[in-house]
């Protein structure tokens, strides 16, 4: 390697954490500097190698320097002065890179391992200290550009993994659309602010970690999960959530079920994973609140239903048995409340000791049997609506008597 070659690693004093990387950028990398023309293709793993020590050792240094700072003000001043330098520094690439001549393969290929490097030390400060960036600021163009390029890449990624998502088809192509509509606006880096563009980029990295070849049965897709943890708050995305759900629920046998399975979605949402100061859309409400109305609205809505009065069902077409010749079901009587027999019932169903076709079916079928000191006739549709809202002393005294009948069994 010749002298030339050797020289376009600077020497660092360390009184200047970005000395290095603004050597090699500012000087060493220069268009203009007749030095730069002369450097060879061997040179591009050299610089490349050098470049993986610089970045470590950047990343640690800022992690160290963090670490030592005593108050957030002082934290934010250092994490966004590392992070508006690094931005100049990728600007400067950027225009170097633009500025080279014909024939300057070699330094192209250096270019594209800085630009990749400070990409991903942006990233790192972008991930790891998110709360100490202002989100508001506007992001600069040239940065913009990198974000963008950064995405579309993925994009291209996720398109090519996408064929086995049958279920999420709609979801995805939504969100890809409004990807690509976002890629191709050149007019928004006017009022693009850094929330934005890393709102989207960090959008674009969770889709492209899903395992698309798994279509499971489930209520929210991986697709869904990460769109709700990121509040992707589209109108038109929570219409086809929530007509998804509503397919769903279409595929149940009668309104008992179907509140059983809406329980079970909503159960399921309210498991679902928030990141609570991210949003796709400022101006509109957040999936999580929309979504709480939508499931308050659908639960009421059936539970009215079920309580309204049923028309009596001909004799000849009810599957009651008589357990005498009066027409009088012959009743247990448990002496637990109405809340905490229909407790006892659903742990019974969810742990799989009764068997049936469902939660509903069970209630169905056995409530009739039974009564209570205080209720001869119990509703099961009333009391299979509120094993989710059971106040927690009704929890204990089913416990409770649960226990009493493993005492009695152990003495056997």
């Amino acid at each position: 390697m010749t002298n030339t070659n050797q020289n376009i690693l600077p020497d660092t004093t360390n009184d200047y954490p970005l000395e290095w990387f603004d050597s090699l950028i500012t000087v060493a990398l220069d268009p203009e500097n007749l030095e730069t023309k002369k450097i060879e293709p061997t040179t591009h793993h050299t610089v490349k190698d050098r470049l993986k020590e610089e970045d470590a050792k950047l990343q640690l240094q800022i992690k160290s320097q963090v670490f030592k700072l005593n108050d957030d003000q002082s934290i934010e001043v250092l994490v966004r002065h590392y992070h508006s330098s690094l931005i100049t520094l990728l600007d400067q690439t950027l225009e170097n890179k633009r500025n080279l001549g014909e024939g300057m393969q070699p330094v192209a290929e250096i270019y594209n391992v800085t630009i990749d490097c400070l990409e991903g030390l942006l990233s790192f400060i972008e991930t790891r200290f998110s709360n100490y960036l202002s989100p508001d600021e506007r992001i600069p163009p040239s940065y913009l550009l990198v974000v963008k390029d950064d995405i579309k890449r993925k994009l291209q990624s996720i398109m090519q993994k996408i064929t086995g998502a049958k279920e999420s088809k709609a979801v995805i192509d939504l969100v890809i659309k409004r990807l690509h509509s976002f890629l191709v606006n050149t007019n928004h880096h006017l009022q693009m602010t850094f929330k934005t563009a890393l709102y989207k980029k960090e959008l674009v990295g969770k889709l492209d970690k899903v395992k698309w070849d798994v279509d499971e049965k489930r209520p929210y897709s991986p697709v869904d999960e990460i769109l709700i943890y990121m509040n992707f708050n589209s109108k038109s995305y929570i219409r086809l959530l929530t007509g998804n759900l509503t397919k769903m629920l279409e595929q149940c046998n009668g309104d008992i079920e179907k509140l059983d399975k809406l329980l079970y979605f909503y159960k399921e949402f309210k498991q679902i994973h928030r990141e609570p100061d991210m949003v796709l859309n400022p101006k509109f409400d957040n999936v999580e609140t929309v979504l709480e109305n939508w499931f308050s609205q659908e639960i009421l809505y059936l539970e009215k239903r079920i309580q309204m009065p049923q028309p009596p069902v001909p004799k000849e077409l009810s599957d009651t048995k008589e357990d005498d010749e009066t027409g009088v079901l012959d009743k247990v009587t448990l002496m637990l409340s109405s809340d905490q027999i229909g407790l006892i019932l659903r742990g019974a169903d969810e742990a799989r000791v009764i068997l049936a076709k469902s939660m509903s079916d069970v209630f169905r079928k056995v409530v009739k049997h039974l009564s209570t000191p205080r209720k001869k006739d119990l509703s099961y549709s009333a009391m299979r609506s509120k094993v989710y809202s059971v106040e927690d002393r009704d929890k204990q005294l089913a416990i409770e008597a649960l226990q009493k009948i493993i005492k009695k069994i152990s003495e056997y």
